[in-house]
């Protein structure tokens, strides 16, 4: 017997990879792309499955099926490595506006500490007009 590797025949073909590839660049948002290349990556890993299965097949069937499921294989590390770059861009996209979030947060609550600050003066010199009055009342007084 000779071992063969037999390359699973695809639910979809080649025509619905190429139109889910041009319809990817339709996406704007970063991480819904993301997601579409996810989707994307399973059809393909999908395409990609690969059994190894005992046959009586000739040397030569063998040879020729070796180099199919090679370039398979190296379609689909093609299309992780693009999902993972894909999904990095988008991260780093999410990381920097993050960043540009939480840099506003801190303008605001340096603005926020200033105007306590204001609020805590008035209310210090309120209070010392009020004590200023309460002198001059019990002054009246006697």
């Amino acid at each position: 017997m000779t071992s063969a590797l037999l390359i699973e025949e695809a639910e979809f073909s080649n025509h619905d990879i190429s139109v889910a590839d041009e319809e990817k660049k339709f996406i704007s948002f970063a991480y819904v792309d993301s997601f579409a290349y996810v989707a994307l990556l399973k059809y393909k890993l999908k395409v990609a499955e690969i059994y190894v299965e005992e046959a009586g097949g000739s040397n030569r069937d063998v040879i020729i099926t070796l180099p199919r499921a090679v370039g398979t294989i190296t379609r689909a590390v093609g299309t992780i490595t693009e999902a993972v770059g894909t999904i990095t861009r988008a991260l780093l996209e999410l990381l920097q506006e993050l960043l540009e979030l939480l840099q506003k947060l801190l303008e605001l609550l340096q603005e926020l500490l200033e105007l306590l600050q204001e609020l805590l003066a008035l209310l210090q010199k309120l209070l010392e007009l009020l004590q200023q009055a309460e002198s001059a009342m019990i002054h009246q007084q006697n």
